[in-house]
């Protein structure tokens, strides 16, 4: 009986969608946007509007291509801040906000999950600095940027969506 009932199917589905998201989500396409954790709803990730500084309620998908709500594409639907801040957007990259978007989103491609996996062996992956805080005093070859996890550890990427643990030694491609 109390599996049928709302609260639990809601509970359920609550529980089901933060599983999901502990895997990554896909960057949304709308630049304004991402996937982060709030330790209010508990572990998963939830979406976010950079510009306005709001958790979006109205997007039941992972995929936001199609998303026209409070905080999606501009229409009528839009919250009155929301279409206020589109209007005055000119360039996402030079928005107090983007770093941010950054942090949750580094650029791999529009829409593909950040794909950065830990190595699971114990034994060294590089003879090149293995010790993280060397790695920070050490300019990145060209094409290259840096980023820390939520553990603290420092993987490296590209925009053409690659991406590693170790330190690069050759300008990306």
């Amino acid at each position: 009986a109390h599996a049928r009932t709302e609260k639990h199917k809601r509970r359920l589905a609550e529980w089901e969608w933060a599983e999901k998201s502990q895997g990554g989500m896909p960057a949304p396409v709308q630049p304004w946007l991402c996937w982060k954790a709030d330790d209010e709803y508990g572990y998963g990730l939830y979406l976010r509007c950079l510009m306005c500084q709001k958790w979006v309620q109205d997007c039941d998908s992972e995929d936001t291509s199609e998303y026209y709500g409070d905080h999606g594409h501009v229409t009528e639907s839009n919250t009155k801040m929301h279409k206020k801040k589109l209007a005055n957007l000119t360039n996402p990259e030079e928005e107090d906000w983007w770093q941010e978007r950054l942090s949750c989103h580094p650029p791999q491609g529009q829409g593909q999950v950040p794909v950065v996996e830990k190595p699971t062996s114990q034994a060294p992956i590089s003879t090149v600095a293995d010790n993280k805080d060397e790695d920070t005093e050490r300019e990145l070859p060209a094409g290259w940027f840096r980023h820390v996890d939520e553990a603290g550890d420092p993987y490296y990427y590209t925009d053409e969506g690659l991406s590693q643990w170790e330190f690069p030694l050759t300008p990306a491609v």
